[in-house]
């Protein structure tokens, strides 16, 4: 009943009946209003509150906040993260995900953006021959985080950065468990940079999705998910 009442006020503010700087009604009137108890609609607000989307304001009231895509977009990692062994649905989810951000990355990156990613790249080959994996790790989520705001779409830079943010622990044990795979990741990169850098969208989503398998299919030889699950942690 909860996440109902959540759902519905969120598509109040989508439909423009509820906009921001609008003052949401009493609790009693509201909770009569949506035909549920003033103690659950409570509860509906407080995950509300949490997500971003409304606002508490001492002796005033409770008000609709400025609303971006990524207001939406932050109730998904809690969700994800109460179930760790979403971890390789969420590698499948990125497959279709980031193949798609690449090819868009390609079609609008701006010089600026290229720059950024050919930097990045070149921190990795550094991380590499100097055997820095942390470092390495850090450079490969901030090289994906640089495809998704090159893609100048802000939804699915906040799903790349929501899906990324639940997995970073989990890839970074698997490049701790498996350094030999730094490398084959290291020239996935190299292959995606460049097809975005020629603009050539078809190669860049290609190479993204070809990247995405290539972990998944190491994951899945190295047993990570089984070990994970034997120490109760997915």
């Amino acid at each position: 009943m909860i996440h109902q009442i959540v759902e519905e006020i969120k598509e109040k503010i989508i439909r423009g009946e509820l906009r921001e700087g609008d003052k949401l009604p009493s609790q009693d009137q509201f909770a009569q209003s949506l035909g549920v108890s003033r103690g659950t609609l409570r509860e509906g607000l407080n995950q509300l509150l949490l997500m971003g989307i409304i606002e508490m304001r001492q002796g005033s009231g409770t008000y609709v906040r400025s609303v971006t895509p990524s207001s939406f977009m932050e109730s998904l990692s809690p969700a994800l993260m109460m179930n760790k062994s979403s971890a390789i649905e969420l590698l499948d989810a990125r497959l279709y995900i980031e193949g798609a951000v690449a090819s868009l990355a390609a079609r609008k990156a701006t010089k600026e953006d290229i720059q950024g990613l050919r930097s990045l790249l070149e921190d990795m080959r550094k991380n590499l021959k100097e055997g820095n994996i942390k470092g390495f790790i850090s450079h490969d989520l901030q090289f994906h985080l640089m495809i998704a705001e090159s893609s100048k779409n802000r939804v699915l830079m906040k799903v790349v950065e929501t899906i990324r943010d639940v997995l970073y622990e989990f890839i970074a044990e698997f490049f701790s468990i498996k350094p030999e795979t730094v490398k084959n990741a290291l020239e996935f990169h190299a292959r995606i940079f460049t097809a975005i850098e020629s603009r050539n969208h078809q190669e860049a989503k290609k190479q993204m999705e070809s990247h995405i398998r290539s972990l998944i299919r190491m994951i899945h030889k190295s047993g990570l998910t089984m070990q994970l699950e034997s120490r109760g942690e997915v």
